[in-house]
């Protein structure tokens, strides 16, 4: 998916289908996307922590960029996590780890730029809706409360055995 906009400072691509220039000097903005995915979907997304997937390293940055709370969902809740957001949302629930590439025509809703590797991303996909709908959706999810865990503070391991602590509400990142 590539989007390009004026009102950002963007540089209008030259488009060419079949060969043949299309003019689009006077467009605003422009939005390619693939043809398998029509629609869009709203987004939960959440990052991943996993044993060799060199999240520790990214902490720092997670923390400044989202904030310092967060939650922790157990890989085997996820069907049932799923379940929950199917339940409240009245819709079809897809999810899965995003894909990062430096190809701004492989973007999608699945692939993201090479760029923002860094999140370890995996993404809820709720419903569907048009690639321009700028409305939220906001879902009460009955029974959360019983599949996260209860985490105050983190203790990550790096695979050479760097160990670094973090605590909820705090920017602080502590190696060992």
């Amino acid at each position: 998916m590539g989007y390009w906009d004026k009102g950002l400072g963007d540089t209008m691509p030259t488009i060419e289908v079949d060969g043949q220039r299309i003019d689009s000097k006077d467009s605003e903005s422009i939005l390619i996307y693939p043809a398998h995915e029509q629609k869009d979907a709203w987004l939960q997304s959440w990052s991943v922590l996993g044993p060799h997937n060199c999240f520790e390293q990214s902490l720092e940055r997670m923390l400044e960029e989202f904030g310092t709370y967060f939650v922790l969902l157990p890989a085997k809740k996820i069907r049932a996590y799923v379940k929950l957001l199917s339940k409240a949302s009245d819709s079809q629930v897809r999810y899965g780890f995003v894909q990062y590439s430096s190809n701004p025509l492989d973007r999608s809703l699945t692939v993201k730029d090479i760029s923002f590797s860094y999140q370890k991303e995996f993404r809820f996909y709720v419903g569907e809706c048009r690639k321009d709908e700028i409305e939220s959706k906001t879902l009460q999810l009955k029974g959360l409360g019983k599949m996260l865990l209860e985490a105050a503070s983190l203790k990550l391991t790096s695979p050479s055995g760097e160990i670094r602590y973090c605590s909820l509400g705090r920017k602080e990142v502590v190696t060992a």
